[in-house]
């Protein structure tokens, strides 16, 4: 009896253990099924990890220096995309911290969209806000124009023609930005002319400047800095390696000069205008004279309403002053209607003239037009013709310069052009040299990446 007491015992002992473990497994079974939902299709083991369901009062701190554990799935997704751009210089960035009242993405696909979203809208590079105040940019540049150029002008003895190659400008600068205040050195080396057949190729400096801008919007500069007119003007057009604007072109306007300048950003995006104080002389030039050159210049869109319109650009501008040690008049005024865009462009503008080459009574008046297009992939296609009344006094004096070039550009920064130049004079007699057919190839190569750097890092 004691022994059948024993076995019957353990029997109900593993009887109540079975019941026990069934009823375990049958309440789990739920859980299971939840599970194997998170790991993908029915009946499959889930890779996932368990939720952390730790209180946020209790959850371990973070790691935002970048030392200890490793990155997690979110820190690797936002540091992927906080990097620059191919092509684009690097800059330095921290780990975006989120707050813990941000919800979670809820997805990788989300995570990523949140995130290009915020660098989009963010901006300076997408460093953050609190620290781009203390970034320093340098920027360093290197801008060149080399030709091939192929001349052939009428003579008393028939057609002559000449080639030759040639570097018609290279421009070396070195520009900084910190907060407000800003400065820029640029070295440009070309050919000048010196009557004597060597016309050697010299250095100089065409810009050393500094300056200060406030309230994003008011901007002064003083030195040997660009002037308002010529460069703006340029800059609508937009391709200066295959042709300076008309009024550079025959001597009316020059890009830089000593002095000072005040521009001001207009509100809504409508433009700006700007008022400089020169010597007169030029880059080139010493001042000669007691009197001083007065710019002002207006460069004016549509409201940023009218999104359409926006590359319509109307540019009013004059200089009022003298040139040379006899105080020769040489005021300005210029008048200029065109539209801007990437895509195509193309304008029109006037420049009287009163006072040039040494006469004081002398003038005159250029009518520049331009045209571009970039139809497709990487292809410009331009056109520029400017005509100039040398002389109101003389009927009929005049020159004129027509341009017609295809071109591409290969890769960002570097583009070759074919153009044909045709230059004729009403008096060839007087200007022999001016007058020829003219066929280039132009080679032009652009290179100003943006280093910032963080003073407190150095």
């Amino acid at each position: 009896m004691q022994r059948i007491s024993r076995r019957t015992t353990l029997l109900l002992g593993a009887l109540g253990f079975l019941c026990v473990a069934h009823t375990t497994v049958a309440q789990a079974a739920p859980e299971s099924v939840e599970t194997s939902e998170l790991g993908g299709a029915e009946g499959e083991p889930s890779n996932e990890a368990a939720p952390d369901e730790t209180a946020p009062d209790e959850a371990a701190p973070q790691n935002t220096e970048g030392e200890g554990s490793a990155p997690s799935d979110s820190d690797r997704i936002t540091s992927g995309l906080s990097e620059s751009p191919p092509g684009e210089p690097s800059t330095l960035t921290q780990p975006v911290s989120t707050s813990a009242e941000q919800e979670e993405p809820e997805s990788a696909a989300n995570a990523i969209a949140e995130a290009n979203e915020s660098e989009s809208s963010a901006p300076n590079d997408g460093l953050p806000e609190e620290r781009e105040d203390r970034m320093v940019r340098i920027t360093p540049g290197v801008h060149l124009f080399g030709q091939y150029i192929l001349d052939i002008q009428e003579s008393e003895v028939g057609t002559d023609w000449f080639h030759r190659f040639d570097m018609d400008r290279v421009w070396l600068s070195l520009g900084a930005t910190y907060r407000g205040a800003r400065a820029r050195i640029r070295l440009e080396g070309a050919r000048v002319a010196e009557g004597d057949g060597r016309d050697p190729f010299v250095v100089v400096f065409r810009e050393v400047w500094a300056g200060y801008r406030a309230f994003d919007a008011l901007e002064v500069r003083l030195g040997m800095l660009p002037k308002q007119i010529a460069p703006g003007l340029t800059n609508q057009w937009g391709l200066r390696a295959l042709s300076r604007i008309g009024p550079h072109f025959f001597g009316l306007l020059v890009p830089a000069d000593m002095g000072a300048t005040l521009t001001y950003d207009l509100p809504r995006g409508i433009g700006r205008v700007g008022a400089g104080f020169y010597n007169g002389e030029g880059y080139l030039g010493t001042e000669l004279n007691r009197g001083k050159n007065a710019e002002f210049f207006a460069e004016l869109h549509l409201p940023e309403s009218i999104e359409q319109l926006r590359p319509l650009t109307l540019t009013l501008a004059m200089e009022l002053g003298a040139q040379g040690t006899s105080s020769v008049n040489a005021d300005r005024f210029v008048g200029s209607i065109a539209w801007v865009d990437r895509w195509v462009g193309a304008g029109i503008s006037v420049t009287y003239a009163r006072g040039f080459q040494g006469d004081r009574d002398r003038e005159g008046l250029v009518i520049d037009t331009w045209i571009r297009s970039r139809p497709f992939w990487r292809l410009d296609l331009s056109a520029r013709l400017a005509h100039f009344l040398s002389d109101f006094d003389t009927t009929g004096a005049s020159q004129t310069r027509a341009m017609l070039a295809v071109g591409a550009e290969w890769i960002p920064g570097l583009s070759s052009s074919l153009a044909f130049d045709i230059q004729r004079a009403s008096d060839a007699a007087a200007n022999p040299a001016f007058e020829r057919f003219r066929l280039r190839i132009v080679v032009e190569g652009r290179f100003e990446p943006t280093i910032a750097l963080d003073p407190s890092t150095l």
